[in-house]
Formats: C-alpha cells, sequence, structure tokens
C-alpha cells in the first residue's frame, strides 16, 4: 500500500494536489510557542514571568527558523519538517521522528526515517529475549527498544536506532 501510494502521490496531479492543500492548511506556517509558565513550577515571581516567557519564544524562534539547528541535513526549518512530516505520513502512512542533541547548543536536531526505510535486516538475529517485527526490536516486556533503519543510499546497510537516550 505504500508503494501505491507514492505512486499515486508522483504521477496523479490531484492526488497530489490534495494531499498538498492539505498539508498547507494543517501546518501553515508551523508550530509557534506561546510560553505560559507557572510561576512557583520555574522558581519565578509574576513580574519575572513576562520577561522569562518573552525570553524563551525568542529563543524557540530563533531555533525553529535555523536551518543548521533544526534539520541533521542542514535543509529546512522547524515548519518545513512538520509540514514533510505530516505530508510523508498521510503518503506512507507513518514517519520516525529521531530527536538528537547538538553537541554546541544542547537544542534538539531532528532526523526523518520514512515508514518505507524502517525494516529488518536480513542477517540481523536479536539478542535473546528479544524480536524484532518489521524493523521495530521490542523486549520481552514488549517495550520498543529501537528502531532498524535501512540506508537508503548504500544497499543492504541498517543501522540501529534506539528508542530512548542513555539518560
Amino acid at each position: 500500500l505504500r508503494a501505491r501510494s507514492g505512486n499515486l502521490f508522483r504521477r496523479n496531479i490531484y492526488a497530489r494536489g490534495i494531499l498538498r492543500r492539505l498539508v498547507t492548511n494543517e501546518i501553515n506556517t508551523g508550530l509557534e510557542l506561546e510560553a505560559t509558565p507557572v510561576g512557583e513550577l520555574i522558581g519565578k515571581t509574576d513580574d519575572d514571568l513576562a520577561l522569562w516567557d518573552e525570553d524563551v519564544e525568542r529563543r524557540f524562534s530563533a531555533w525553529a527558523s535555523t536551518e543548521e539547528l533544526v534539520d541533521a541535513k542542514k535543509e529546512r526549518t522547524f515548519a518545513q519538517l512538520q509540514a514533510l512530516v505530516r505530508l510523508e505520513a498521510l503518503i506512507c502512512g507513518d514517519v520516525l521522528v529521531i530527536l538528537d542533541v547538538h553537541p554546541v547548543t544542547g537544542t534538539p536536531v531532528i532526523r526523518l526515517a520514512l515508514a518505507e526505510h524502517i525494516c529488518t535486516p536480513l542477517d540481523y538475529q536479536p539478542p535473546k529475549g528479544r524480536k524484532v517485527t518489521y524493523g521495530v526490536e521490542v523486549d520481552g516486556s514488549g517495550r520498543h527498544v529501537g528502531y532498524w533503519v535501512r540506508d537508503p543510499e548504500e544497499l543492504g546497510k541498517s543501522v540501529f536506532v534506539p528508542a530512548t537516550g542513555k539518560s
């Protein structure tokens, strides 16, 4: 179904137009941060909260509009990534969003893996107590341990992406 849906999107101008219009109407300019902090939770008084939320909103806006900080490929802004994720989710059914941390700024860096690239490597044997189904590795309790992402550039090469970070 993924292949047929992708083929329809690529070959049928009406299907492509409908999906693009839907994404444009849903995402528009992307998510914006509207900070409404609870003073007691972050240790600020009501007077300090106005300055704090303006500062946080400015920082978020600066991060969201800088391709080098947001996108692992350094190609898209946060709003453009949101639109791409929504479009690919409509076409392929799902998208794996991988959040890394920028080594200098400590801000999130977003990598995307299309659903068609999540697959079990042919020669992989999971450790005892785990199993892999369609590229999703789970432990004995059924919790996601990680995902196997096929490299679209190199045939036969897959990378394991842990479901959670070390900390």
